[in-house]
């Protein structure tokens, strides 16, 4: 690919996929009706023009919720976004384990699931 933009004059910024597909199905799956791998996409353009991408005030108050009440901004991406993926993670094998079909759920319904 690297060469490929060179031979065509192309400009390319590299940057860290990590979490990409996670923030992606967090924060723009649902929303924009993206797929996980379109959404993660959009996640590494926005990560390649300088945005950070910020916890959605909804899981910041199921997640963070000293830090909310206090007004934090919680936005130390890989520290925060790797908390979100193990409750993501737990809610799944708790879904699993209950024989719930958690394969095409949004965010909002595994915050519904974790509040009941």
């Amino acid at each position: 690919m690297i060469s490929k933009c060179i031979k065509e004059g192309i400009s390319l910024a590299q940057v860290p996929a990590y979490y990409s597909s996670l923030i992606g199905r967090v924060k723009y799956q649902k929303p924009y009706g993206l797929s996980v791998h379109q959404s993660a996409a959009l996640v590494l353009a926005r990560r390649a023009m300088g945005y950070d991408e910020k916890i959605p005030k909804q899981m910041m108050l199921v997640l963070f919720a000293k830090e909310a009440k206090k007004g934090h901004q919680v936005s130390d991406l890989f520290k925060y976004w790797k908390k979100v993926q193990a409750w993501i993670t737990a809610l799944k094998e708790k879904a699993y384990q209950n024989r719930e079909p958690y394969k095409h759920w949004y965010m909002d319904d595994f915050i519904e699931y974790a509040a009941s």
